[in-house]
């Protein structure tokens, strides 16, 4: 079983470098993955990206519109005003450390800023503002958002349509049992990379081009069980952390790849040992990596 699943990814590896070469050329691309955010279970596409100012994730806020969050904006003053269901109101003013809520001065960390014309602001100080939480992912980097009564659909995580299913399970924040790898946490690569076994939708690969997470979804929870790199020249893995499991593994693989430089996806299955390729145009967000490959169903049991 080891042999086939290192024969596999070790076959793997050596497309997604024979990909890099073809799909960039010698134009520049990105120097890391954007950071991705999830709102209440839903991949929010953002024309401004968030960022990350001393170790504070600021993310846009009309990315958070989902939550019930309204905001008007004073160009002169370069203030905003959020306001939530409740008639709670904060106010922040850009590249300034004191915000209002309901009227009472409130110290930032980081203040807010304006990028591209588009107000950004510290998440960290929305949760305790608003009361919803916030988790930023740093395997694979993502922000996860979400309001207090927010719970996962179980319906969707079960549903017959399998590219739903899928979605839903990438749109859960990842649980570890164990500390995860220091390699496992770098955000300094394009690549973003999912595995799913044919068929399937409640187990996958994730690879951020060092490292891999070997993720389980059950009850609407997703456990990373086991990290682990491959060595380029044996295909042995090596820097392991978690329990290796006993995947059941297919002769088809669906292979979900980085973004190009010109924000497409290259979508890549192998049918036995001979890759073939779908490209996805004009990617908006994470949920648009999805993609079923021709003629694939739901594996039976699943």
């Amino acid at each position: 079983m080891k042999r086939t699943l290192t024969l596999v990814l070790a076959l793997v590896l050596v497309m997604i470098a024979a990909s890099q070469g073809t799909a960039y050329g010698a134009a520049p691309v990105p120097a890391q993955k954007p950071i991705a955010v999830n709102v209440n279970g839903q991949f929010i596409a953002t024309d401004v990206s968030p960022t990350i100012v001393h170790g504070r994730v600021l993310v846009p806020l009309r990315a958070l519109a989902s939550l019930g969050l309204t905001y008007r904006w004073d160009s002169k003053t370069r203030t905003a005003t959020i306001t939530d269901d409740d008639g709670n109101e904060v106010q922040m003013t850009a590249n300034q450390k004191i915000a209002t809520k309901n009227g009472t001065d409130l110290s930032l960390d980081v203040p807010a800023a304006v990028v591209h014309g588009r107000m950004v602001v510290p998440i960290r100080f929305l949760t305790d503002a608003f009361g919803f939480q916030a988790q930023y992912e740093k395997t694979r980097v993502m922000l996860f958002v979400q309001s207090k009564d927010y719970t996962p659909n179980l319906d969707a995580l079960n549903s017959s349509d399998l590219r739903e299913a899928r979605l839903a399970a990438i749109s859960l924040p990842l649980h570890f049992s164990f500390a995860p790898t220091a390699v496992s946490q770098q955000n300094d690569s394009i690549i973003h990379d999912y595995y799913f076994p044919y068929g399937e939708s409640d187990k996958y690969l994730y690879s951020n081009g060092r490292a891999y997470t070997w993720v389980e979804v059950k009850d609407g929870i997703a456990s990373a069980v086991w990290q682990f790199q491959i060595g380029k020249s044996d295909g042995d893995y090596f820097d392991e952390a978690g329990t290796r499991p006993e995947p059941k593994w297919y002769d088809v693989f669906t292979i979900y790849m980085n973004w190009t430089k010109d924000n497409d996806v290259s979508c890549t299955y192998f049918e036995g040992q001979n890759a073939k390729h779908i490209k996805v145009l004009n990617v908006q967000s994470e949920a648009d990596m999805i993609q079923l490959i021709p003629g694939e169903t739901r594996a039976a049991g699943q």
